[in-house]
């Protein structure tokens, strides 16, 4: 039995937001930490990255602190996937937010000498 193009139309755009629904669910959680245009280090979680860093930097969305301290620049991040990601970004939050500052910069220096080291091979 054939389906009619007005059916075939609406299962493809079910379809489609059923993939990108589970896309978001999918996707996971990341904590992130973002240094200040004044060099103070912020350190927050959210499911996309990319839209949270454009929103420090230009909505009025962004984070209180980070409103009078732009631009901002992305200085750490950490990913999660996985059922439980969420949870596992909130707490490593909760873990970052209580290093000192040149325990920061140690884990953000770090992370991107293994970035530089991994571009080099």
């Amino acid at each position: 039995m054939k389906s009619s193009p007005i059916h075939a139309k609406s299962d493809k755009k079910t379809v489609k937001k059923a993939a990108s629904a589970t896309h978001r669910k999918d996707a996971g959680y990341s904590v992130y930490m973002v240094r200040c245009a004044d060099g103070t280090l912020y350190t927050g979680s959210t499911n996309d990255v990319e839209k949270r860093l454009l929103a420090h930097n230009s909505s009025s969305r962004g984070a209180k602190y980070t409103k009078p301290r732009r631009p901002v620049l992305l200085a750490y991040v950490e990913s999660f996937k996985g059922k439980n990601a969420k949870s596992q970004a909130l707490k490593r939050e909760y873990v970052l937010k209580r290093l000192t500052r040149s325990e920061k910069l140690s884990l953000a220096r770090h992370a991107m000498d293994m970035i530089n080291s991994m571009s080099l091979t």
